[in-house]
């Protein structure tokens, strides 16, 4: 069947569409892009500052909305002359410009043409129909995706990032952690009165000063539990050299502990033999002179049971392997201690 100049008006169309799918396809692509990287930043934002879930599918949301509005409106607004899509398609299909030519020639008005004129306008018109019969505007105008399409995968690589991207939490402002460091000073502090201020809470205080090493308080402990004064008096030496002129409320409990009772026992060992006993106020005295039984009492019965078992459980905490030789020693010495 012949090709008539309705079917090749038809073929115009089809190529202006093509022309206005590719642009638009290339503008998708750039607005693509463009959201990735901007859906990107907002999820970044997000997951620093804990701006909520919300934000994040928007920050997603951006690019595929972004790029449809873009294709829509460049299809839509670009609408190339035939004059132009005739152009490209004679450069595509190299048929010396017969689609141009047949439009400039159509738009001539018939009475003002020779009969020459009418002669090769209807000539040119024939060749032309004749040329465009083979002509395929999806082959000569084909849509593909342009060469710089695929830093669009490092726009979606760069938005997954910030997908994976853990969120940081959100630092409390000055004014409220000191709010909270005044809240919790106060709920201590309210405990402690609560308490009567018995041993449980001198137990949960944070010591400020540590004189000893834990090599050194486990020596002392031990030293403290011997049933030989000579060695409990040393061991108070000692224990004195290492606190010096530190408070007694700034030590460790257990530490403070065992220098109550090294001074009690200094005290009976005075009344004992008939040695001055060490006035309260001195730097030699902690503990409290009241304190002191005014009756003599045999030294290795003075709390030596209470403190050698402080002892083996604070030696049993830190060697669990050798527990059972433990028991075996610390009991022994308790038996000694309480015996007759």
């Amino acid at each position: 069947m012949p090709m008539t100049e309705y079917d090749l008006e038809n073929l115009l169309a089809r190529a202006a569409r093509r022309v206005r799918g590719g642009r638009a396809l290339r503008a998708a692509l750039v607005a693509l892009g463009g959201g990735l990287l901007a859906g990107a930043g907002v999820i970044f934002w997000t997951r620093l500052n804990a701006g909520g879930p919300a934000l994040v599918g928007l920050g997603v949301a951006i690019a595929p909305l972004g790029a449809l509005a873009a294709l829509l409106a460049v299809y839509i607004r670009h609408r190339p002359s035939p004059r132009q899509v005739a152009l490209l398609m004679d450069r595509q299909a190299r048929t010396d410009e017969h689609l141009v030519t047949w439009l400039e020639l159509r738009g001539l008005p018939e009475s003002g043409l020779s009969n020459m004129e009418r002669s090769f306008r209807a000539a040119q018109r024939a060749a032309t129909l004749q040329r465009s019969a083979s002509l395929n505007p999806a082959t000569l105008l084909p849509i593909r995706l342009p060469a710089w399409s695929r830093s669009v995968w490092l726009a979606g690589v760069v938005l997954c990032c910030a997908l994976l991207m853990p969120e940081v939490p959100a630092a409390k402002p000055e004014s409220a952690r000191g709010r909270d460091e005044v809240r919790r000073v106060t709920l201590r502090a309210g405990g402690a009165e609560a308490g009567g201020g018995g041993a449980s809470n001198r137990l949960n205080e944070t010591p400020r000063v540590q004189p000893l090493s834990p090599t050194q308080m486990m020596k002392l402990q031990m030293n403290a539990t011997d049933p030989r004064a000579h060695i409990r008096a040393e061991a108070l030496k000692e224990l004195r050299a290492k606190v010096g002129g530190v408070p007694l409320s700034a030590l460790p409990p257990e530490l403070r502990a065992m220098l109550e009772d090294l001074e009690k026992d200094a005290a009976v060992l005075a009344l004992q033999t008939g040695a001055d006993v060490p006035k309260a106020g001195s730097a030699q005295q902690i503990g409290n002179p009241a304190d002191v039984p005014s009756t003599p009492r045999p030294l290795q019965a003075v709390r030596t049971p209470e403190m050698i078992e402080k002892a083996f459980t604070a030696v049993r905490e830190n060697f669990p392997d050798v527990e059972e030789e433990l028991a075996r020693y610390y009991g022994a010495k308790i038996g000694k201690s309480t015996g007759p």
